[in-house]
């Protein structure tokens, strides 16, 4: 078996971060490792789990909210619920996507941050990939077997 090749990677963080990372894993890096290295496998876990208590036209109308949305790891996950509230008022998202806006926005004010964090970053991600060579069709992307 030929062995995976790794790369590297140089995140920037601030002197909490620094200071929380190696308090909790000895080192800086081994901090930052951790986190680079798990983050594929608890997003993917998270994400399954919470797509598959929202509707297909909910997942549609969160994406469609998120169409050319910048995200930043300052926000992370703490304003998801009023970023599609004022998507669906403003934009007509329940109309458009035929779906109880106000429900949605109950079920993401009950997320936990972790959870709302990985829904944007994957909302997100769809327009990132949109043109690209390996670009999904929004019907397979909202799909949460597609994660797998």
């Amino acid at each position: 078996m030929e062995k995976e090749k790794r790369i590297t990677l140089g995140p920037r963080a601030d002197g909490k971060t620094k200071s929380l990372f190696v308090r909790l894993f000895g080192t800086a890096n081994s901090g930052a490792e951790y986190v680079v290295q798990s983050w594929p496998g608890l997003y993917r876990r998270s994400l399954f789990d919470l797509l598959k208590e929202l509707s297909v036209a909910e997942r549609s109308a969160i994406i469609d909210s998120y169409n050319g949305t910048a995200i930043t790891p300052w926000f992370a996950g703490i304003a998801v619920s009023q970023h599609v509230a004022d998507s669906i008022e403003l934009e007509g998202l329940a109309a458009k996507w035929e779906f109880d806006g106000p429900a949605l926005v109950r079920k993401l004010d009950a997320m936990r941050p972790f959870d709302s964090a990985c829904l944007e970053v994957w909302a997100c991600g769809f327009w990132e990939q949109v043109g690209t060579p390996e670009e999904v069709p929004l019907e397979r992307y909202i799909d949460p077997r597609s994660l797998v």
